[in-house]
């Protein structure tokens, strides 16, 4: 068996893995249990979110997805 160059548990590998909409769709499907013949699309979205005050911490999502029906996914 081959070592990983990079295991997909780590941020980084992770969100590149999510950058190909296949891998996307696959794993959404396989997580949310889903028919990935039900995902048209996927999008990535702007991972940092937003402060509102001064005082909060900065917050980034590792991934950030929306479907076609305008859910989004948090993961």
């Amino acid at each position: 068996m081959s070592e990983f160059l990079m295991k997909p548990r780590i941020d980084f590998a992770f969100k590149e893995i999510m950058m190909d909409e296949q891998a996307r769709i696959g794993f959404l499907s396989a997580m949310l249990r889903l028919n990935p013949a039900d995902i048209r699309e996927t999008r990535v979205l702007n991972t940092s979110l937003r402060k509102f005050h001064k005082d909060e911490k900065q917050g980034i999502l590792d991934v950030r997805i929306l479907l076609n029906n305008d859910t989004e996914i948090d993961i």
